[in-house]
């Protein structure tokens, strides 16, 4: 009878355990998904305003062209030797 309530303490135990941890990755899960989104609804007019200010004045098809040209030759990739 006690080599059996051992048994019990320690299955009980070790599946308590497992359940503990499931449901801690499961509740990490949710609140790791609810602060990203927090900090990128915070986050998101700054990032709008960063690449607004990349975005060209008046010259546009000037440097459109000049973009494209620029990657037709190949210039200003980051490959080693290029």
């Amino acid at each position: 009878m006690v080599l059996g309530g051992l048994f019990a303490f320690f299955n009980f135990r070790a599946v308590a355990g497992k359940e503990a941890r499931d449901e801690a990755k499961k509740i990490a899960k949710e609140v790791a998904e609810q602060v990203a989104n927090e900090h990128m609804q915070k986050e998101l007019p700054n990032i709008i305003r960063a690449y607004q200010a990349m975005i060209p004045g008046d010259d546009t098809d000037e440097e459109a062209d000049s973009f494209a040209e620029v990657q037709e030759r190949g210039e200003g990739d980051n490959e080693p030797g290029g």
